[in-house]
Formats: C-alpha cells, sequence, structure tokens
C-alpha cells in the first residue's frame, strides 16, 4: 500500500508541477463538483466517485489531503470513524480533504468489505486499488502504465480545484490502515 502513495504523490507532483495554477483546475465536460458525494464521474471510461470535506476556511487555497482507505473500511469510514482515521476532521485545519471511493465499491460509500476484500486482478496485485502490479504476463502493462486509479485520483482533485481553492504546492496522499490491520 505503501507503493501506492508514493506513486499517486509522484503523479499528483508530476501532473500540477508544470502548469500555471489557473491552468491545472479542469472537470470532465459538463461535471460540476459539489461538497459531499460526487458520483458518475467518468475516469477511464469508468463512473468513480469521491467525497468532497472542504475546509473550514474555503476562501483560500488548501492543502490537500487524501486519504485512502483499504481492503475492509468504506470511505465513510475512513472519512468519519475515529477508529479508522476520522480523516475529514482535517477540514477543521484547513486542509481539504478528498476521499476517494474504490472501483470496486461501484460508488457505494459507506460499502466496507464484500467485493473489495481479496487478491488482485486484471495485472494488479490487491482488489480494492489498481495497484501492485501482479508478477509475470499479467502485470507488465503496468511497468509503464501507473493505471486508471492513479489517472482517477489526479483528475479528482483537478476536478475539485475548479470550485474550491486549492494550494497546488501542497498536495497528501496517504494509504492509512488502522492499527491492527
Amino acid at each position: 500500500m505503501r507503493s501506492f502513495a508514493a506513486l499517486l504523490a509522484a503523479a499528483l507532483s508530476l501532473a500540477f508541477a508544470p502548469l500555471a495554477l489557473a491552468e491545472t483546475w479542469s472537470c470532465p465536460d459538463g461535471y460540476q463538483v459539489h461538497a459531499g458525494l460526487n458520483t458518475d464521474f467518468v475516469s477511464d471510461g469508468v463512473k468513480r466517485a469521491f467525497i468532497v470535506v472542504p475546509p473550514r476556511h474555503a476562501d483560500r487555497p488548501a492543502p490537500v489531503w487524501v486519504p485512502l482507505t483499504g481492503s475492509v473500511e468504506s470511505t465513510n469510514d475512513n472519512l468519519y470513524v475515529q477508529r479508522s482515521g476520522a480523516n475529514a476532521k482535517l477540514a477543521e485545519h484547513d486542509f481539504m480533504v478528498i476521499g476517494p471511493v474504490r472501483e470496486c465499491a461501484n460508488q457505494d460509500s459507506n460499502l466496507r468489505a464484500g467485493v473489495c476484500n481479496g487478491p488482485g486482478h486484471q495485472g494488479w496485485a490487491w482488489n480494492p486499488w489498481h495497484e501492485g502490479r501482479a508478477p509475470g504476463a499479467a502485470g507488465q502493462p503496468f511497468q509503464t502504465d501507473e493505471g486508471p486509479d492513479s489517472r482517477f485520483l489526479v483528475a479528482m482533485v483537478k476536478c475539485v480545484g475548479t470550485k474550491f481553492p486549492l494550494d497546488a504546492r501542497r498536495l497528501i496522499s496517504a494509504a492509512f490502515r488502522p492499527a491492527g490491520r
């Protein structure tokens, strides 16, 4: 999971570094981002979802925190339940918190383990995220392709920036695992 966090950090820094702030933010055609659960966000041809928790002071550029849930907790648990990190509390400290919903959850921010708990597939080693390429021929394409989750996370942040002022110099992600898991 740490490799995914490192990959995301690298993807975000590459995606934003060469662009002026005014050129950075964009959404898919016609998409309107808002605070709360955002669904039907198309990335790589798949409808995805994410939750936006705006900072306390949403009138100035905020650093961005993107917490990733694991196999057994829901996105809502990751954001709002203390034992799962309660990552949404960072909004009280002026962070923009964006909680992506795993593709395996089919846009359900309340889905816990279920279909998201298990080994990877389609060339990936871990099921809840397209992360950690599988050994052998199945994972070969992902030696040079960061995969759809990485592109989704970058597109998601860029879209949130169209509605809320974000500090493109302070983009942070973490793969979080509660103690004991």
